[in-house]
């Protein structure tokens, strides 16, 4: 994926240091236990809140009663920020995959910060056009791939999404955190069809595989197998 990982910093770049410090002092910081709900869906969106440490794992369930995990982000990623902006309810999930910390902040806030501080409400809008750019450039080629490339795609991304695991060559990327469940919920395949398509491309040499891990050997070459 080409396009910018949408990260809290956007919306504080290019201010003046009283400025930032203006806006982090409407922060608070709340700490996650691994398995923990941070909100649900359908929750009110008063709040919304940065990633300091740790992984979350996005979720939707639809009217089916069926989940899809959209996604799993780590370090200044802004969560439940539309939803904040918009004052709606919650669109998603999120809950912590292990130890979490989170700083958090009203939506009252943010909307006056943005009304008193006019770059950070630009800077707040180019952050929350990257996040639908994001969206849109990350999960439009899924429906187009076979479910191997759909997963070989949704594991790259994971790999850029929670800036993990590169070596000193910038070769190899690692996916940490991330049950073969929420892989298939992903995918829209099943549980044991993930763990056989991994199998197989661990008999390619593509990833390696560890306890809570999977390890993507060199990222040019398995991009390359499964691009279009």
């Amino acid at each position: 994926i080409d396009e910018k990982l949408p990260r809290w910093a956007m919306a504080i770049e290019g201010l003046p240091l009283l400025q930032v410090q203006r806006i982090d002092s409407h922060f608070t910081e709340r700490a996650y236990e691994p398995g923990s709900n941070v909100f649900r869906q359908a929750d009110r969106g008063e709040t919304f809140f940065v990633v300091v440490t740790g992984q979350v794992r996005l979720s939707h369930t639809n009217v089916e009663g069926k989940e899809y995990v959209s996604g799993i982000w780590s370090t200044d990623y802004p969560l439940g920020l539309v939803s904040a902006v918009l004052g709606q309810r919650r669109i998603q999930s999120v809950q912590a995959i292990n130890q979490v910390i989170l700083r958090t902040m009203n939506c009252n806030d943010l909307i006056d910060l943005m009304a008193e501080l006019p770059q950070f409400s630009i800077n707040m809008s180019r952050l929350l056009a990257s996040m639908a750019r994001y969206s849109i450039a990350r999960s439009g080629p899924l429906a187009l791939d076979s479910s191997a490339g759909r997963l070989a795609r949704v594991l790259v991304r994971l790999a850029a999404d929670n800036d993990v695991g590169k070596d000193a060559d910038g070769l190899k990327r690692t996916v940490s955190g991330v049950r073969q469940d929420d892989l298939a919920m992903m995918v829209g395949a099943s549980r044991p069809w993930v763990s056989l398509t991994l199998g197989s491309f661990e008999r390619q040499g593509l990833i390696s595989r560890g306890r809570g891990r999977i390890v993507i050997n060199d990222i040019g070459t398995f991009e390359r197998v499964f691009r279009s």
